[in-house]
């Protein structure tokens, strides 16, 4: 059996340098065909995709001169026939194979797909792997040449590609995924008129929802930038850190950070242990609307005076307002106690605040 050499390890090293980092399947298997020629010499390298039940057929190749037109219903036509697409259907093997494992060259020659598929690319030898698919359910990257065959060292060159590669699928499709996942937390929480903000190591934004990124920008004017916290944030999560478990006792759940502005309460939440931490940041209004009193039984005219008061203004003050006159806002405000069972205004504030959603 042939051996790989210290050269052929590090040419394997520099294709996985080039194929790995890929953002998506697509990429990866364009990368990969693009690549495997520097690795393994080959005339022509493709990149087909198959649904052998359906067959369809779709294809790539890394020659921009190479034309082969109607490649597509001609290789379909001869898909069950092909040893190399056959064996896989078969068995679901999905290592290297040579077509030279099941047909020598005279037979090969005596085949119908060869007048339709060898002889018009000139290549008699090939060699094959098949990875799951990116649009069709599995993908081929075969290799042809004119002159001489592939050899075995050459097919074990391809079989650790394969297992990389495979890896590297697999890292790909946690990572969306994940992506899908953290996209239906966010609607859930922007549902739920919150916001969310993924850290990562030392306090990194690793992502914020457009809702976070929009309090962010509001409440901490010019501190925060695309990847990091403002330095507000960065102080208060130092401070859970360092008294999380202080002098040996059971941690304390951390307190949240609270910021008023212009009538509106920031409220952030520290969520889960490092590395994996989640900021929750959700926004309150210390305004109530009159429409919102008005389940209490309150008029509308009592629902308006109620929120003035709410919001601290005097008797007077709610007058000139409304219009009317501060003896008339005190009748107003007799009913409400009234209607509500209360006697003085702080109970009247308390019981709306509580009817507040």
């Amino acid at each position: 059996m042939d051996r790989l050499q210290t050269h052929d390890l590090r040419a394997l090293l520099d294709f996985l340098a080039r194929v790995d980092g890929a953002a998506d399947a697509a990429t990866l298997a364009r990368r990969v065909m693009m690549s495997l020629p520097m690795l393994v010499p080959s005339d022509l390298t493709v990149w087909a995709e198959m649904d052998p039940d359906g067959r369809q057929f779709s294809w790539a190749h890394d020659d921009e001169h190479f034309r082969f037109p109607g490649i597509s219903g001609i290789f379909e036509r001869n898909m069950r026939r092909h040893p190399l697409v056959g064996h896989f259907c078969r068995t679901g093997d999905g290592r290297a194979f040579k077509l030279s494992d099941f047909v020598t060259r005279r037979e090969l020659r005596r085949q119908p797909y060869y007048d339709e598929i060898h002889r018009p690319i000139g290549c008699e030898h090939e060699i094959a792997f098949w990875l799951g698919g990116v649009s069709l359910p599995v993908s081929a990257f075969a290799l042809h040449r004119a002159r001489r065959d592939f050899s075995e060292r050459e097919r074990l060159l391809l079989n650790l590609v394969r297992a990389h590669v495979m890896e590297i699928q697999r890292r790909l499709i946690e990572v969306d995924q994940a992506k899908h996942e953290l996209a239906a937390l966010q609607r859930g929480l922007e549902d739920q008129d919150l916001g969310v903000v993924v850290l990562g190591s030392e306090g990194r934004v690793v992502h914020a929802s457009r809702r976070a990124r929009a309090w962010l920008a509001e409440y901490f004017p010019g501190g925060a930038a695309c990847t990091s916290l403002p330095g507000l944030l960065r102080d208060w999560l130092r401070r859970q850190a360092s008294g999380r478990g202080a002098n040996g006792r059971v941690p304390a759940p951390p307190a949240p950070l609270v910021i008023d502005r212009a009538g509106k309460r920031l409220t952030v939440r520290l969520s889960a242990e490092p590395p994996h931490q989640l900021l929750l940041l959700e926004e309150r209004s210390d305004s109530i609307a009159p429409a919102a009193l008005e389940p209490l039984g309150l008029s509308r005219r009592e629902a308006e005076a109620l929120t003035w008061v709410i919001a601290g203004k005097t008797n007077r003050e709610i007058g000139t307002i409304l219009g009317i006159s501060p003896r008339t806002i005190q009748t107003h405000l007799d009913r409400i106690y009234r209607k509500l069972g209360v006697y003085t205004r702080a109970a009247a504030v308390a019981c709306a605040l509580g009817q507040r959603p």
